[in-house]
């Protein structure tokens, strides 16, 4: 469980687990993640782009992440595993 802090006005909608995995798979443009600069990211989440870049670096040191142009981001043990 987490915590989020809208920056607008918004209207949330609650979606169980199973129909959000039933929409990812009939329609993948669901699923795509928007593109966000880093200076962007900081912003949204109160920090410098110099950390953020420092972080996705860490991240992709780690196999946490794999950026060359587009963001892939490894959720599995083993995409960490492989990278060490």
């Amino acid at each position: 469980m987490a915590t989020a802090t809208a920056l607008v006005p918004s209207t949330i909608l609650i979606v169980e687990k199973s129909e959000m995995a039933r929409q990812f798979h009939a329609a993948p443009a669901f699923r795509e993640i928007p593109k966000l600069s880093q200076e962007v990211l900081a912003e949204m989440v109160g920090t410098t782009r110099s950390r953020v870049n420092f972080l996705m670096n860490k991240f992709r040191k780690f196999g946490f992440v794999e950026y060359n142009g587009a963001l892939k981001i490894n959720n599995s043990l083993l995409s960490v595993l492989s990278h060490e």
